[in-house]
């Protein structure tokens, strides 16, 4: 399930390799914080937000492809958000769902100090870079990104230093390694 800000470069990025069906979630409109109405009509995406994972279900409805998989005979599907890509299914799982006639199965996990860290990844961008063509960053350190970053093959930055550094607002890194003492 993509939004509508990634659908269209991941499907440039699969191209052809294997069977792999995407679809588009929900959008919805942003809001005014003080009145709840609607932000003024502009055209642009900025006005719409993707109300992320919790709509699976729906838009697995609304975009036809629930109504595919069931067509093909499937009946048990296994959901994992990005931030778990390396999930696979456990039989025992599914089998217990099938024996119980069970519809609906969540693993629930107390929040971690990786989850924290996460949390704290995303405050690090103005604006994600385009990573499109990297393969590796490390970034040890208290280190911002500001908007039209471009990370390319292996970058590693690293901030020695106790005062917080910042990748400056169009610059690119191509198989780079920065470091501020």
């Amino acid at each position: 399930m993509n939004s509508f800000y990634t659908d269209q470069q991941t499907i440039e990025e699969l191209g052809t390799s294997g069977d792999v069906r995407t679809f588009c979630q929900s959008r919805c409109p942003r809001i005014y914080e003080d009145t709840l109405l609607p932000v003024e009509e502009d055209g642009s995406d900025q006005e719409w937000y993707p109300p992320g994972h919790g709509n699976i279900f729906q838009s697995l409805e609304m975009t036809g492809v629930l109504h595919e998989l069931l067509e093909q005979g499937r009946d048990i599907m296994l959901v994992s958000n990005i931030d778990n890509t390396g999930a696979t299914l456990d039989l025992k799982i599914a089998q217990f769902a099938c024996d119980e006639d069970v519809e609906f199965i969540m693993e629930c996990t107390e929040k971690t100090e990786n989850d924290i860290k996460v949390d704290d990844f995303h405050a690090r961008f103005d604006d994600y870079p385009d990573m499109q063509d990297l393969d590796s960053l490390k970034v040890e350190g208290d280190v911002r990104f500001e908007r039209d970053v471009v990370l390319k093959g292996d970058v590693t930055i690293v901030n020695k230093t106790t005062k917080r550094q910042v990748i400056s607002a169009g610059t690119v890194l191509d198989n780079e390694q920065v470091v501020f003492e």
